[in-house]
């Protein structure tokens, strides 16, 4: 995977979790687009509303398994490889409103060029779950909108609503339907626009996200996602995501799984 290419767009994509989700100071907002805000946003699944506080699980993907299995059942690398390799695990934590993602401490083989490359591959994976998390958590773990918030110009269409807001130099849209479905999110800045087209799947808490589209600059490029949840304690939490980057001149995918969850609940 080219992660040089696809980090100039995941760090951009960084974007989507502050423009809709955190930071804002909560002044009153006229009182008919409060509820508007307020009912779009028990229209979706929203892990704080159940009550998350904190979670803690471990994850791995594809192509750092394949490696491990690799490493472990060729000869010829040597015990100080494989233990380095084998020892390596992710960590994905939640602490009531702010991710984290870290990894074991990765102990040099003595190779150098194994640890440079090995190395390279740790932080792309960081790197890329990192672009997921800001877009997923902003549909499922805190509320859509910030229903205090007096920085949304909110207009109703004939198809629904239209939600806007200004900020650092950018733009974005949210399109909802008669249903208060969110149809596509657009983000524009002086050089880049950005379209996030997401998917939805019908619970008894709300609209989840399954999975979501993006398209950068007239679809020079996107990187795409499909999701699939287990149940730990009464909530719905990653149990598998797939991501593929589709370029001009290359296309790329890489699945995730997350297991041994811990939460903490309200």
């Amino acid at each position: 995977m080219n992660f040089k290419k696809i980090m100039i767009y995941l760090v951009f994509l960084g974007l989507l979790t502050f423009i809709f989700v955190g930071g804002y100071s909560s002044l009153v907002y006229a009182n008919e687009n409060q509820q508007i805000l307020q009912k779009i946003n028990y229209n979706y699944y929203s892990l704080r509303r159940l009550g998350l506080q904190k979670y803690n699980c471990t994850f791995t993907n594809n192509v750092i398994a394949d490696l491990k299995k690799v490493i472990t059942l060729q000869g010829r690398f040597d015990d100080s490889t494989k233990k380095a390799v084998n020892d390596l695990e992710f960590y994905l934590n939640y602490d009531n409103g702010k991710f984290g993602i870290d990894n074991s401490t990765y102990k040099s083989t003595g190779n150098l060029n194994f640890d440079i490359g090995f190395k390279k591959m740790i932080l792309g994976t960081k790197q890329s779950i990192i672009s997921f998390i800001s877009i997923w958590r902003g549909f499922v773990v805190e509320p859509v909108f910030e229903e205090n918030s007096q920085k949304y110009d909110i207009k109703k269409t004939k198809d629904g609503y239209e939600i806007t807001i200004h900020e650092l130099k950018a733009e974005a849209t949210a399109l909802l339907n008669k249903e208060l479905r969110i149809t596509e999110v657009l983000i524009t800045t002086d050089d880049t626009k950005l379209k996030i087209i997401p998917e939805f799947i019908i619970t008894e808490q709300g609209l989840l996200l399954k999975g979501y589209q993006t398209h950068l600059n007239n679809e020079s490029m996107q990187l795409n996602a499909s999701i699939n949840y287990q149940d730990v304690k009464g909530l719905k939490v990653l149990e598998k995501v797939r991501m593929e980057s589709v370029m001009p001149d290359s296309r790329n995918s890489l699945t995730y799984n997350f297991y041994n969850y811990q939460l903490k609940i309200d």
